[in-house]
């Protein structure tokens, strides 16, 4: 028995089964998802969630779908991944997905299972979630969002700005060689670093940001200095309370990352 992240699936036509077969068991402390004999511990993967719920199940061609609901507590009550079966002893998820918001009813149409959440749709198709509003709205988003928690963000705002955000990142951040040679006030650097936890929180950018951010974290001339700034900020008096507990939550998940570069 095995489960995998990440796969393939093939789209033809489709029509809802009942969700009868799958079911949410407990496994130890937490909550597990099992669909016939095969159960996986956690379908969310490194986001933790308190509860699942099993939404829906459906049908794509030979392929069969699950739509599955974690509970991430107040302020993530809802965030969703597509469960598919692989073969008769492996299931296969997909990202997770969604802006905390709770999802409207899904449909099936067009070979693919369409999720609309706050205004947004998203839609699975062999093997990938995308959202199809983000493009429309792209434009009109800033990069720098405003630490506004993301389960107050509309699902299109959320990807519309990290579409802005990976378009605009400056490219020598990245790089070893440009970052011998860049120079930035620690007003400036505050303002970045601000900006990225900020954005980080967001459900629709808690893996983009922090992998755009790990060259400069990793390098040795701007890494400390950021890690230190990122202290600074959560030690001013007159920071948010709210940016306080997100910059702690960066410089943590930064931390690992770099350490995780560092030993590979």
């Amino acid at each position: 028995m095995a489960a995998a992240i990440g796969g393939l699936a093939v789209a033809l036509v489709a029509a809802p089964l009942s969700a009868q077969r799958a079911q949410v068991v407990n496994a130890g402390s937490e909550q597990a998802l099992r669909i016939g004999t095969v159960t996986v511990s956690r379908p969310f993967g490194g986001t933790l969630v308190d509860g699942l719920a099993v939404v829906g199940a459906y049908r794509i061609g030979r392929e069969r779908l699950w739509l599955v609901r974690g509970d991430g507590g107040p302020q993530c009550p809802a965030r969703y991944v597509v469960v598919t079966r692989r073969s008769a002893e492996e299931l296969v998820t997909s990202t997770p997905f969604g802006t905390c918001a709770a999802a409207g009813k899904p449909r099936v149409a067009d070979g693919a299972l369409i999720v609309p959440i706050a205004g947004a749709r998203y839609a699975y198709r062999n093997g990938e979630v995308r959202l199809l509003d983000a493009a429309r709205v792209a434009r009109n988003v800033p990069v720098a969002p405003r630490c506004t928690p993301g389960a107050q963000v509309p699902a299109t705002e959320q990807a519309a700005t990290l579409a802005a955000f990976e378009d605009g990142f400056p490219a020598s951040y990245g790089d070893a060689r440009a970052l011998k040679r860049l120079e930035m006030t620690p007003p400036e650097l505050r303002d970045l670093l601000t900006g990225l936890a900020c954005l980080a929180s967001w459900p629709a950018a808690q893996e983009a940001v922090p992998d755009r951010a790990t060259a400069l974290f990793a390098d040795k001339r701007w890494g400390p200095r950021a890690f230190a700034m990122l202290d600074v900020i959560a030690e001013d008096r007159t920071t948010n309370p709210h940016l306080v507990a997100l910059t702690r939550s960066f410089a943590a998940e930064m931390r690992y990352r770099v350490d995780r570069r560092t030993t590979i």
